[in-house]
């Protein structure tokens, strides 16, 4: 037998579309971590995790839009880029029986700590429902090793989350100050 390696030509961004020059969402979100003393991610080498996280919502969301039109009950529908405020945003899709958009989410970190604990996935969330004018958000996240107890499995968490109007105004006022903050400085730091 010979065995070789070989590259797998599979390129996630693919169909995406190049990302519009300007103030992206998660990059707010990056600054403002880092303001408030928490540690941003840093997705430098974790182009392996990207691929899962794309993949993953790709496989969720044709899913569940084929469940929903095989039952009669909508589905969620690709929403692509937008823009408010001067600030980009791309919500992973949008129910619009239920009127609410989707969130999906892959990560390493434990499924101890619910979704809804989570800083950085509620900002954007609360973010994308002011923006596309509803209080319901749907967050699904894949927790890649679970736990971590042995034996280690993948598990899936799903939130529906109603927001006041108030946090979602409060939210978006702290993204449009971050942002502003951002152009400000532009050229001088990297997000």
């Amino acid at each position: 037998m010979l065995a070789e390696g070989f590259e797998l030509p599979l390129d996630p961004f693919q169909g995406r579309g190049q990302r519009t020059a300007g103030i992206h969402l998660t990059d707010v979100i990056s600054y403002l971590e880092r303001v408030k003393g928490q540690t941003a991610p840093n997705y430098e080498g974790w182009e392996e995790a990207a691929l899962v996280g794309l993949l993953w919502e790709d496989a969720v969301s044709q899913a569940l839009t084929t469940q929903f039109h095989r039952s009669g009950d909508g589905g969620i529908e690709p929403v692509g880029e937008l823009e408010h405020d001067g600030v980009l945003l791309t919500p992973d899709g949008y129910d619009p029986v239920e009127d609410a958009v989707w969130e999906f989410k892959a990560t390493w970190k434990s499924s101890r700590t619910a979704p809804e604990e989570v800083w950085r996935y509620l900002v954007q969330l609360k973010a994308y429902c002011h923006v596309l004018g509803t209080r319901v958000g749907k967050l699904v996240v894949l927790y890649v090793c679970g736990d971590y107890q042995r034996p280690q499995r993948p598990q899936r968490v799903g939130r529906r989350l109603t927001f006041s109007a108030q946090e979602l105004e409060e939210n978006w006022r702290m993204i449009v100050g971050g942002a502003r903050v951002m152009e400000e400085r532009r050229g001088r730091e990297t997000w």
